[in-house]
């Protein structure tokens, strides 16, 4: 009895450190950025990702950026960029790897992504970079009219520093493609993937 009582207790504090490093890396992010944009949250619709599920997630959180200075952008207009970040954690490595099965057959745009393959072209894709790390996800989606080679590069710096580790798999979405896994790529040939 006592042990069963000591297992309930450690996986729920295990849970509550795991939800709590989430959103000290959210708090982290948002801390780095604070001198160049501002949150809004009025209003703000999150991107379709296909099959990824908020539901599933132990803890889902949804920040819309906007940049706090204007710019020209690629079409010659003056804006304030606005970024789209999204986080989804979950209980376990093994729910992680569940949902990331289940949104790769309903992937975005595509119907379906085999892990660890590239693909050319994905049709009215935004620059977008998809950290998988043991236990969250974190996405950010930018935009296609105010984004240049060495900011996407910039952008996915601070993502690694602030979500991912050594082990997580990382995939990066250009405008309208490519698709590259561009670090810890499962092998296509892995069953446990499919």
């Amino acid at each position: 009895m006592k042990k069963l009582l000591f297992s309930l207790l450690l996986v729920s504090t295990l849970a509550h450190a795991q939800e709590e490093e989430i959103l000290q890396r959210k708090a982290l992010f948002l801390a780095e950025i604070a001198d160049r944009f501002e949150v809004i949250g009025l209003n703000a619709t999150e991107p379709d990702y296909g099959a990824l599920s908020p539901d599933e997630a132990s803890i889902h959180e949804f920040i819309k950026l906007k940049q706090l200075e204007k710019e020209v952008n690629t079409l010659g207009n003056n804006i304030r960029p606005k970024y789209d970040l999204s986080l989804f954690s979950y209980e376990s490595e093994a729910e992680l790897k569940e949902a990331l099965k289940y949104w790769f057959k309903d992937f975005m745009e595509l119907e379906r992504i085999t892990p660890g393959r590239d693909i050319r072209t994905v049709p009215n894709a935004e620059p977008t970079i998809i950290i998988a790390d043991t236990q969250h996800i974190a996405i950010l989606t930018l935009s296609c009219y105010s984004i240049d080679t060495q900011e996407f590069r910039d952008w996915r710096e601070t993502m690694l520093e602030l979500f991912g580790s050594p082990f997580s798999i990382v995939i990066e979405i250009g405008c309208e493609g490519p698709l590259e896994w561009t670090k810890n790529a499962p092998d296509p040939k892995d069953k446990s993937w499919r």
